[in-house]
């Protein structure tokens, strides 16, 4: 930046009180492009293309200046079963309907009912409930119920402290008993129980009772031989109705406290929460068989990172075949792998169902994701076992599948002929099962390309997956659209997303030298048409640019064929006017990269003056033709005359503004602080 004296004193007073607008300064502009307001009010000054999801959005200039434009990019709120179709216009098409879709949370905003069904392990009650519940402990609540009673003694020759969750108790020379009345049970059952005990004297023992007074041990007993914290199993060998301690030997004496009964919480169904017109599809994910039900509460405790599969016998089965079959689909699900427990699955497998076509691998500190179908394997990548959220996707299109990790994409196999259908939730072959953690399943039985990252972004914001830039808030955003601010509706656009310039940048607003809102043009094909071309005779432009590769051509003002036109090369702008020189002349004042500049240009009665940063460059050009402004940022067709650089401003109009000059760019040079 090069800044005057008086610029640097009154840098800060200049930025706060730009005064008139430049369109109250000069009116009837041809058009007008800029990030801030060049009217007075708060114009729509840019439509914004986010990466993550291509989604779309008109920008007012204080949305762009005030960080709402930022935030828009960096955040991915819509969730998967809410998401729609890309259009020309935007995620503005058909909602995409899932033909199925399990969570612990909500898959659309719109859905209201319950996400799982839960059975309590201590009487076998079930329930079901809302995502709401399973986070505001309700869910958990409810499991743990109270099931044990307050201890009653019989035969301590001392006994106080009596409660639900403990007591105190000694003995000399007989046999005593303090019991707890829980739920009946009968023979097989298991039964955790978890206290603190503190033993002054004897060796007391735990079992269930097959009575609340002396009955029979109705489990087996544990012994307890020294002071601590215990959880205990018992297994019941008889019918029993409490959990009784003894005194072990004589003399005795021991205090127990915290005592509860640990209590699991299993799912014996996972709500399907996609819908097809509105109609819920209702393919639930069930498991009737208590012993093969995975934990979402364990030990009294939420389990935390979805539903716990024990990789031994645990396994939901769909309500009715998630048919894949020989057509395009898209599952994606979220996991997290326990450590050093073996396989985890994203359960699509071939339509014979005896073999799992894709696996997430992990074997110790090892880790592969791989495609098996029993006569080849190809392996996506390998690493260390990871300890957070995993995303794994499969996607078929045709007859390639890809499989994606990470949302990265890691290998892709021919499927020609193979038949899919969706397996058993944590089951990887007929007898194999996986032990991980599952939070969430999505599939889909279309192909879905062009919404992958807009379904993943929204899945790594929501469980902090790391890679995908909505995690993180480093989303890029790109401009779409340029508005015409002048009225003229000579809006400036660019629908083919690798050409659209930079606006944000790995999360961050992109801005100029001067700190301000800027778009970042790489030059090539990046560039705007127009609504309609302009051609001038007498004309007036001002432009607020930063070069960033000096020696590259750019083209400010030119046609498409070889009349005038303006660019800078080697250090110099340059003009040729057509009529009068074939070579061009070169403007007195060497510019440099790292600065922000203010070019002008003025033509009248066939006459143009250039100015850079108010100032005037020596050479006055005869010019007898047009001007045409076909596109922003490049001569026309021509990819090497382009601007690599920064760009805040351009206006133009169709009149010598000799007269306004001073006052215009008085306005631009306080807005932007340039000179």
């Amino acid at each position: 930046m090069h800044i005057s004296l008086d610029s640097a004193l009154g840098r800060q007073r200049r930025l706060n009180s730009v005064g008139e607008s430049v369109f109250q300064i000069a009116p009837d502009a041809a058009a007008g492009y800029s990030l801030r307001s060049l009217t007075g009010g708060d114009p729509s000054v840019v439509r914004v293309r986010r990466e993550s999801d291509n989604g779309e959005r008109d920008f007012n200039a204080s949305g762009v200046s005030s960080g709402e434009l930022v935030n828009w990019v960096n955040q991915q709120i819509t969730p998967p079963l809410d998401l729609r179709e890309l259009t020309a216009t935007g995620r503005d098409g058909p909602i995409i309907e899932a033909a199925a879709a399990y969570s612990l949370r909500n898959l659309s905003d719109s859905y209201a009912g319950d996400v799982v069904e839960v059975r309590r392990s201590s009487d076998g009650a079930v329930r079901s409930f809302t995502a709401a519940e399973v986070t505001d402990g309700t869910l958990v609540t409810w499991v743990n119920t109270p099931t044990n009673g307050v201890f009653a003694n019989t035969g301590f020759e001392s006994f106080s402290g009596a409660s639900a969750s403990g007591f105190t108790a000694s003995n000399t020379s007989s046999t005593g008993f303090a019991v707890s009345d829980i739920l009946n049970g009968v023979n097989g059952d298991i039964v955790k129980v978890s206290f603190d005990i503190s033993v002054n004297g004897g060796s007391p023992a735990i079992s269930l009772r097959e009575a609340l007074g002396e009955g029979g041990s109705g489990s087996n007993p544990f012994i307890i031989t020294s002071s601590g914290s215990y959880t205990v199993t018992l297994t019941a060998n008889n019918n029993y109705v409490g959990v009784g301690f003894t005194e072990g030997d004589f003399p005795s004496e021991f205090t127990v406290s915290n005592f509860k009964v640990v209590v699991d919480g299993t799912v014996s169904k996972w709500y399907d929460q996609s819908t097809t017109s509105g109609v819920p599809n209702a393919n639930h994910a069930v498991q009737t068989d208590a012993a093969k039900q995975p934990k979402i509460v364990s030990g009294g405790a939420l389990v935390t990172g979805g539903l716990a599969f024990d990789g031994v016998n645990d396994r939901l089965s769909f309500a009715s075949s998630v048919a894949l079959s020989s057509n395009d689909f898209f599952v994606t699900s979220v996991l997290k792998v326990l450590e050093g427990d073996g396989d985890s699955i994203t359960p699509v497998g071939n339509a014979s169902g005896n073999r799992f076509l894709i696996s997430l691998d992990y074997d110790g500190n090892s880790a592969s994701m791989r495609a098996d179908d029993g006569s080849f394997l190809t392996e996506g990548f390998s690493a260390g076992e990871p300890t957070g959220n995993i995303l794994a996707t499969v996607q078929r299109v045709s007859n390639t599948v890809t499989l994606f990790h990470q949302s990265s994409n890691q290998t892709t196999f021919n499927a020609t002929g193979e038949s899919f259908t969706l397996g058993n939730l944590g089951q990887i072959y007929p007898t194999s099962y996986s032990k991980h953690l599952l939070s969430e399943i999505i599939v889909y039985r279309t192909d879905q390309s062009d919404n992958r990252t807009a379904l993943e972004a929204n899945i790594g914001e929501v469980y902090g997956i790391a890679g995908i830039p909505a995690y993180d808030n480093t989303v890029n955003g790109f401009v779409e659209t340029w508005y015409d601010q002048s009225g003229n509706g000579n809006d400036a656009t660019q629908l083919t997303a690798s050409n659209q310039p930079k606006i944000v940048d790995s999360g961050t607003l992109v801005t100029a030298t001067n700190g301000l809102p800027a778009m970042r043009v790489l030059g090539n094909t990046q560039s705007f048409g127009l609504s309609q071309n302009l051609s001038f005779s007498d004309f007036s432009a001002f432009y607020v640019v930063k070069h960033q590769a000096i020696g590259s051509s750019i083209s400010w003002l030119g046609d498409s064929g070889g009349g005038d036109y303006l660019r800078y090369s080697g250090g110099s702008y340059q003009i040729r006017a057509q009529g009068v020189q074939t070579a061009f002349i070169d403007f007195d004042t060497t510019i440099s990269t790292g600065d922000d500049y203010l070019l002008s240009a003025v033509r009248g009665s066939n006459t143009l003056k250039f100015f850079i940063d108010g100032s005037a460059q020596a050479n006055t050009v005869s010019s007898s033709g047009t001007f045409d402004v076909q596109k922003l940022f490049q001569r026309g067709g021509n990819t090497t005359q382009t601007l690599n650089g920064f760009a805040q401003e351009l206006i133009l109009y169709p009149s010598d503004q000799t007269a306004n000059r001073p006052a215009i760019e008085a306005n631009i040079n306080n807005q932007y602080d340039i000179y």
